[in-house]
């Protein structure tokens, strides 16, 4: 039922100062457009409404929707749920006193939704749709004491009646065939009167209701002859009035219960009534158009189609009365009629509207007042205007249908007013607008008004003279003078004067006018121009620039402040040249800078110097793009300079070097703007003991941007300073930030340096790029507007929590709810809040603290979310507030109150349990401590037993495979080898069969061990589990045909398919099926019976027999360790090692299956396996196997996948070149039985144990070693790892044979750098595979190290392994003798450090090549590099790489690269013209 759905706003603002675009005079209007996309749920809205909390609701075409400014909340009934909504569409909304949600759906049906809950309720009975709002207003209500009148079409009348505490409804039915009788079930209007006492009006009757005593009081005026039906209701402080049928006007007298006739003089239906004032009525007729009924005298005033030709058709339906007194008319004919008593006048407009079907809109006449008193129309037909009372006009807003710059269609389908003024509608193009209107306290200026290039409006210095006049200089070059109104009088020309003659190209930075009306001009580039005025708009002008051959002159050109310092000197700050003081003698202007008298200067730190400002006392500040400089005493005796900069570690330093402005306010107090480092105040001056020092203010105290550009006190002594996109107010008193973001952050526009002036007529102005901004500071006042703040979601565990679902500690929704109380368990949770403001929600910023949990408040911007975690049991109470949308922090603070409760263990009565636990623990210490000595031995004693009984079964296990081996090998070899009489063949077939079984148990035995140890791990992989019981069962056909038992599988779970360890599962049917023949008398039954267990697809696997039955208290012991079947059911003739049934159950606990027993004496025993669908069941224990296919090859063909071997092994390689392979084993008929076996096609060499094993190897360097695990004097695991560790013999391949199957033992195994390691007893034909598959691997090997040498550069070889490693110093010897023609094999072995035949071995072993063969090819290799160079012809490559003799050197290369050198060097030079 709750869908929320992330609002991303598509936002269109008209509201930018240098952008704006006004619709009304004193206004910016704003919009933005909802739709589906911003989580709307559907485009077309047909209801609008706020509650009472400030959230908006609105009723779509596919649900209601709940609004707080930046999300949508999407409420609508789901298939499945309860709510008996059957439509989501819903026309009409409205919110009752209790704050529940009324709406009526297209089917007619009324609907409540509860906010508190979050849940539906219907009303129990279907009412008539009310097609628009005029019927709606007439025949739904809601009276003055909370309760719902619904009017029927059918049934009467309908009162709701909801209980204020619990919420549950109460109808009672007003109608001919209820308790409540009234006169008609057609009920034409329900109203209330000021008595509060109900009306209803039907075609017979007029009904008076008191609800306190529910007594109905009936009244037919004018129903002498015939039924009177009444259609309009009007309430007033002395009488009542209805309209009927007739064209009569009934008043009621309350005080005299007595009706009094009106008669119009036509018959016509009054469709409504309405008080213009305590005197005037209006009535709209169906027929006669509309009349102005006078209460004093009686008079009557028709207005219709005879006596107004505006009105066509005098059908009126409506009117609504404006608080102007202003009515206005709906009729059928389209448009709207005003009516204005004042001068008795009618008047019809008609706008335009969008070319829109009228039957595809519904009738929709609309009348709405924002809190500004703007009237809203919308006209029958379409045509939503503004009403202009000055004009008297209907005005489009943004709609006109002729303009092409049309917002939105003027055929709306809602449009509502909110509290705050903002107007929502939807149109016919879909979607919702919200349309805001602010009023500007900024208010914006071009200095160029004619054009809108990049540089035409952008103000870099402003000024205003003693005469009044303003001085604007843009980045065009242009110098611009205004009158005190901003009147432009002139641009300054290049002659001195204004508008004559060809304009000034400089670029000014800075102005200033000193006591002599002389005006100043600095410049960037241009130097200082000066005017003496000569009258206003004209001057004498000179220019001074800097010449490099004056050390008088101005020391820069680029001049960016000037002042006149307490004794008149001018000061000039240059951008480049430092500072400069203007030296008059003799009407000659110099300049002293740093070059001549003011040779101390810090030029070297203080050169760029930006602004300039002199303090009441004396001191000259200079702000530079590096620091500052304090200069005490300027120019006067005891002169002293003192550079101020950011200092590390020093919060009281100045906080950044970039300073851009200064300012003096009245206190004499300095004001330092930084670009990057906010704004400084100076607390002390710097001397010779300390430096300066400064308070500091950032964004975390308030401020809008960390970048100061301007700096201007007002009167009121408010700082006003701007940054790149906004201007600040701050109150240096109570250190508070007003911040004022002109442009929204939706235009490129900005605000330059240094560009400010406050006006003697009280106008402060900040240039900008687009022009520049003015305001009054003292009529900038802060926002006063308060926003109600609501909890709008909880969450656990960054989860949304639904109200009253299992668990949930929400019985109300968050928003309803003032406490909430959680467990311990409940440990993360977090709070979503908005302040409820729909002009700029984005401005809002909020802040909030979790009290008995911290002190502060977290200030966290416009973040809406708080989360905590891990809180301790307690009491706190969350708060949060929030600014208004112009960033004034307001007291609107929300609270909600905590309760995280204690776990148990936490508890009282917890504490009492420890108590109580504490002195049983006492008891038990001291009954332990008595007891364990005692029990101690046997303990010991037990344990040692058993582990020795362990480990006696495991290692004669071990030592029964190789035994086990040497019987199963050469029989399995007779048996698929050798041609024997089938006598023999059966008898080994006895023999292969008995082998088997005793393997089987040793697996057992082993397992159980593993089991014991807790090291047994399944290999769980998908399964079809009827062929593996197919598989298992086989086993058992001979012994159920030689005992005549009738043995059956009973599928009843086709293609059922399992997670399971196939070897393992294999045991529980195996054991299971093994005691069932064994205690299964000739002739008698046993079944497997496969079928599913459950709907998850669970399966069981049954195994029946009709043996001799277990006693029933026998049973319970039946899966101990150590007890047999034979002692159960004393059977003396059978034997059982005790551990079968045992393995059986632990095994099934592993697959986290279920085992049952069902048996009867004489009658046979039923073992039932069920095993869980799916893998989600086991943990992380166990090992899943995932194949590409669900029958792997090795269901397939019973051994291991393998590559496929020559018939005739001898046609693949001869004996004499047959690879060697060393056989170590300490097990002379294992030895004697794998040489026999291996020898016809390897040459074989054998060794008696691992050191033995280990001197052969080095010295003979074989093909490969086959090696047993378990060894005297060394094992098979220090064997290979000496084997791989030495360089000699790294590369040999090592196969592991042994007794132990355990994962552990095998991963040891491979750790030690063993390739491949089998199991006791093995197949020799799987052996002889696995021996093949890891020489023709160590082929490939050789084959890619050869590709390797004879692709790579010889030099470029990474070592990783170590026969890499011989490799690597195998090519750098090669690298350094590649031109030796002398080179011998000796010399590399010597080189090598190794035995020649060993040499020999390990490099054929590693590339396939001889040594002589490796020599010729790294030759080869270098003269092909040579080649590519194209540096060198062929004879000089021949003996660069050691070959002497040219032609031996051709056929070599041609030999490898298929081509002569020559050719190879031609091929390269014609791939290059190519190329080209």
């Amino acid at each position: 039922m709750l869908n929320i759905l992330v609002m991303k706003k598509s936002v269109f603002l008209f509201i930018l100062l240098f952008l704006s675009f006004r619709v009304f005079s004193q206004e910016d209007v704003s919009f933005e457009y909802y739709s589906v996309k911003n989580g709307l749920s559907q485009n077309t809205v047909m209801a609008i409404m706020q509650d009472s909390k400030g959230f908006m609701w609105f009723g779509t075409w596919d649900g209601l929707n709940k609004f707080d400014g930046y999300e949508f909340t999407v409420f609508k009934s789901h298939p499945g749920d309860q709510s008996n909504i059957t439509t989501n569409r819903i026309d009409y909304i409205h919110e009752d006193k209790l704050g529940y949600i009324w709406f009526q759906t297209y089917d007619g049906r009324i609907h409540r939704f509860d906010p508190r809950k979050e849940k539906f309720y219907s009303l129990p009975f279907a009412t008539s749709r009310y097609s628009y709002g005029v019927e709606r207003n007439r025949r739904f209500i809601e009276t003055s004491n909370g309760e719902l009148w619904i009017a029927t079409n059918d049934i009467g009348a309908i009162r709701v009646v909801t209980d204020p505490e619990s919420g549950e409804i109460t109808t009672y039915e007003y109608s001919t065939f209820s308790k409540n009788q009234i006169s008609d079930n057609l009920v034409n209007f329900v109203q209330e009167d000021q008595q509060k006492n109900i009306w209803l009006g039907t075609n017979n009757a007029i009904h008076c209701i008191n609800t306190e005593s529910n007594q109905i009081t009936t009244y037919q005026p004018g129903s002498n002859s015939s039924a009177n039906s009444f259609h309009s209701f009007l309430s007033t402080k002395s009488f009542i009035w209805f309209g009927d049928r007739n064209g009569v006007l009934w008043k009621f007298s309350v005080k005299s219960n007595r009706f009094d006739k009106i008669p119009l003089g036509v018959s016509s239906l009054i469709t409504d009534i309405a008080a213009i004032d305590q005197q005037h009525l209006i009535l709209t007729t169906r027929n006669f158009g509309f009349y102005i009924y006078n209460i004093t005298n009686g008079g009557l005033t028709g207005f219709n189609s005879l006596n107004h030709p505006a009105i066509l058709n005098n059908n009126f339906i409506s009117v609504k009365i404006d608080s102007y007194k202003t009515a206005w008319l709906e009729s059928e004919q389209v448009g709207v009629f005003r009516y204005r008593l004042s001068d008795n006048s009618v008047k019809y407009f008609k706008p335009q509207t969008d070319a829109v079907s009228r039957v595809s809109v519904l009738p929709n006449f609309m009348v709405i007042e924002d809190v500004r008193k703007r009237v809203w129309i919308n006209p029958q037909g379409g045509g939503f205007s503004y009403y202009n009372r000055q004009t008297d006009e209907l005005e489009y807003f943004y709609n006109n249908p002729a303009s092409p710059s049309s917002r939105f269609s003027n055929v709306i389908h809602s449009v509502y007013a909110d509290r705050t003024g903002n107007i929502w509608m939807c149109t016919y193009n879909k979607g919702l607008e919200k349309i805001s209107f602010t009023t500007p306290q900024f208010k914006t200026g071009r200095v160029n008004k004619t054009l809108s290039t990049l540089t035409s409006n952008e103000v870099r210095a402003m000024a205003q003279l003693s005469n009044g006049d303003i001085l604007i200089a843009t980045k065009d070059g242009f110098i611009r003078f205004f009158d005190g109104n901003m009147n432009e009088l002139g641009t300054l020309s290049q002659n001195g004067s204004l508008n004559s003659g060809p304009k000034l190209n400089d670029l000014a930075y800075c102005f200033h006018q000193d006591k002599k009306q002389n005006i100043w001009i600095g410049t960037k580039g241009g130097g200082v121009l000066l005017l003496k005025p000569k009258s206003r708009t004209q001057f004498v002008m000179q220019r001074f620039v800097n010449n490099p051959l004056d050390n008088t002159s101005l020391s820069n050109d680029n001049v960016y402040s000037i002042i006149e310092d307490n004794k008149g000197r001018i000061l000039v700050g240059t951008f480049g040249g430092g500072l400069n003081v203007v030296s008059e003698v003799n009407g000659k202007i110099s300049f002293l800078n740093y070059r001549n008298k003011l040779n101390n200067y810090p030029i070297q730190t203080c050169s760029k110097v930006r602004h300039l400002l002199q303090d009441r006392s004396n001191t000259l500040w200079v702000a530079t793009a590096n620091g500052m400089l304090q200069i005490d005493n300027f120019l006067a005796s005891g002169m002293k300079e003192f550079y101020i900069e950011k200092l590390p570690d020093k919060n009281n330093s100045l906080s950044n070097n970039d300073v851009h402005y200064l300012c003096l306010d009245h206190q004499n107090q300095l004001w330092i703007g930084t670009f990057g480092g906010g704004l400084n105040k100076l607390i002390s001056k710097a001397n010779a003991e300390n430096p300066a020092s400064f308070e500091n203010y950032s964004i975390k105290d308030g401020m809008s941007s960390d970048i100061v550009l301007s700096i201007l006190e007002d009167k009121n002594g408010y700082l006003w300073f701007s940054s790149e996109n906004s201007i600040s107010r701050f109150d240096s008193k109570s250190k508070f930030f007003q911040n004022y973001d002109l442009f929204d952050g939706k235009s490129d526009a900005h605000f330059s340096e240094a560009a400010g002036l406050y006006s003697r007529a009280g106008v402060m102005y900040f240039g900008g790029n687009k022009g520049y901004a003015y305001f009054s500071p003292v009529k900038i006042q802060p926002s006063q507007e308060k926003p109600s703040i609501e909890f709008t979601r909880f969450q656990l565990f960054n989860n949304n929590v639904k109200v009253g679902e299992e668990g949930s500690p929400l019985e109300n929704s968050i928003g309803y709810s003032d406490e909430i109380r959680l467990s311990h368990k409940q440990s993360v949770f977090s709070i979503e809040y908005v302040a409820l403001d729909y002009l700029h929600p984005d401005k809002i910023k909020y802040a909030f603290k979790l009290e008995n949990f911290e002190d502060d408040w977290n200030y966290v911007q416009s973040q809406r979310k708080a989360t905590y975690t891990n809180l301790p049991k307690g009491t706190y109470y969350f708060k949060v507030k929030s600014t208004n949308n112009e960033g004034v922090w307001v007291d609107n603070e929300k609270v909600l109150k905590i309760v995280i409760l204690p776990s148990f263990w936490e508890t009282p009565f917890a504490y009492i349990l420890y108590f109580l636990l504490f002195l049983l623990i006492l008891y038990l210490v001291f009954y332990l401590t008595t007891t364990y000595t005692k029990l101690k031995n046997e303990v010991e004693v037990e344990q040692k037993v058993t582990d020795i009984k362990l480990r006696f079964f495991t290692n004669i296990s071990h030592e029964l495979r190789t035994p086990l081996t040497l019987i199963l090998g050469p029989v399995e070899n007779i048996l698929t080898t050798e041609r024997i009489n089938d006598n023999i063949k059966e008898q080994l077939q006895v023999v292969q069969g008995n082998a088997t079984r005793m393997l089987r148990l040793i697996n057992q035995i082993l397992d159980f061990r593993k089991i014991q140890n807790k090291k047994m791990r399944l290999k769980v992989q998908p399964t079809k589990l009827y062929k593996l019981l197919k598989d298992i069962c086989s086993n058992f056909s001979k012994e159920a045909l030689d005992k005549n038992i009738n043995f059956k599988i009973t599928n009843k779970a086709v293609d059922a398919v399992l997670w399971i360890d196939r070897d393992k599962a294999d045991i529980i049917i195996y054991n299971l099926l093994s005691n069932a023949f064994k205690y299964t008398q000739n002739g008698k039954k046993i079944e497997v019976i496969v079928e599913f267990a459950s709907s998850k697809g669970d399966v069981r696997i049954t195994v029946k027999d009709e043996g001799i039955g277990i006693p029933r208290e026998k049973r319970s012991v039946l899966f101990e360790r150590f007890t047999s079947a034979n002692e159960i059911q004393n059977l003396g003739n059978q034997r059982g090692t005790g551990i079968g049934l045992n393995l059986v159950k632990e095994l099934v606990d592993l697959h986290k299956g279920i085992i049952e027993v069902d048996s009867e004496p004489e009658k046979g025993t039923t073992f039932m396996v069920t095993f869980l669908s799916g893998k989600e069941h086991y943990g992380n224990d166990v090992d899943f196997v995932v194949e590409d296919e669900l029958e792997s090859e090795y269901e397939k063909t019973g051994v291991d996948k393998i590559q496929h071997l020559p018939d005739d092994i001898e046609s693949f390689v001869s004996i004499k070149e047959a690879p060697q392979i060393l056989i170590v084993e300490d097990n002379d008929d294992m030895r004697k039985f794998l040489t026999k076996f291996l020898e016809k096609h390897y040459r074989i060499e054998t060794a008696a144990d691992g050191a033995i094993g280990l001197e052969k190897a080095l010295r003979l360097i074989p093909d490969m070693i086959i090696t047993d695990l378990m060894m005297p004097n060394m094992d098979g695991l220090q064997l290979t790892d000496a084997v791989k560790q030495n360089d000699k013999t790294s590369h040999i391949p090592v196969l592991l044979l042994t007794a132990k199957t355990a994962v552990e033992s095998r991963l040891e195994a491979m750790k030690s750098g063993a390739d491949d390691y089998l199991t006791k007893p093995f197949s020799p034909v799987l052996l002889e595979a696995r021996i093949e598959n890891i020489l023709e691997q160590r082929r490939r090997l050789q084959e890619r190290y050869r590709k390797h040498l004879l692709e790579l550069e010889p030099q470029k070889v990474e070592m990783q392994s170590q026969d890499e490693v011989f490799l690597a110093k195998l090519l750098n010897f090669m690298e350094k003798n590649i031109d030796n023609s002398e080179l011998t094999v000796d010399e590399m072995v010597s080189e090598m450090a190794f035995g020649r035949t060993v040499f020999f071995n390990k490099l054929k072993g590693l590339t396939g090549l001889a040594p002589i063969e490796f020599i010729r090819e790294m030759r080869i290799k270098r003269a092909a590099q040579l080649l590519r160079t194209g540096e060198y012809n062929v004879s000089q490559i021949t003996y660069m790489v050691g070959m002497s003799d040219s032609r031996y050197f051709s056929k070599c290369f041609k030999k490898v690269y298929g081509m002569t050198p020559s050719e190879y060097k031609k091929d390269l030079e014609d791939r290059k013209e190519v190329d080209i």
